[in-house]
């Protein structure tokens, strides 16, 4: 986690003041709960690369390691043990590190997990903690919108036209 790492004037200019430039404690502590959440995954078979097919892959884990309305299932709770707060907070935080990866970010920290936000020009702003508490709580429903892969067409499309990806 490290792609705009300062709160850039696009930023500012359309957030209100509750999102706060992302200091370099709270950047390694990101980076730290990601590479957690990603080694929790990986205990379950899950291979991470870091592109945006990961994506996918999380949406995979989550239909078959939790039930509806958030709950692991077993294998994956003796895993993670009571850290599941933690853990969607790092998965949040690991889908947010893909996003940069693919379109220039500025990453926002806030007083609540799910406010932390990322914010880009061509995007707008995205909320990856909440969209994988979003996505944790449906977890085998149809709620298509909730899938993480559907990210993956607005972020490949905003990186073509910040001419990273061709």
């Amino acid at each position: 986690i490290e792609a705009g790492a300062t709160l850039g004037s696009d930023a500012t200019t359309s957030s209100p003041d509750w999102w706060h430039r992302l200091d370099s404690d709270t950047q390694k502590s990101y980076s730290e709960q990601a590479a957690w959440a990603g080694e929790m995954v990986g205990q379950v078979g899950v291979g991470l690369t870091g592109e945006l097919r990961d994506l996918d892959e999380l949406d995979r884990f989550f239909d078959t390691t939790f039930e509806p309305g958030g709950v692991p299932r077993e294998r994956f709770q003796r895993i993670i043990g009571g850290d599941l707060d933690r853990f969607i907070v790092g998965i949040g935080l690991l889908i947010g590190g893909v996003v940069s990866r693919y379109v220039r970010v500025d990453w926002c920290s806030h007083e609540r997990p799910e406010g932390i936000s990322i914010f880009s020009r061509d995007v707008g702003r995205l909320f990856p903690v909440a969209r994988v508490q979003r996505r944790a709580y449906l977890a085998s429903s149809a709620d298509f919108a909730s899938k993480l892969g559907s990210l993956a067409w607005g972020i490949a499309a905003a990186s073509v036209t910040e001419g990273l990806l061709s």
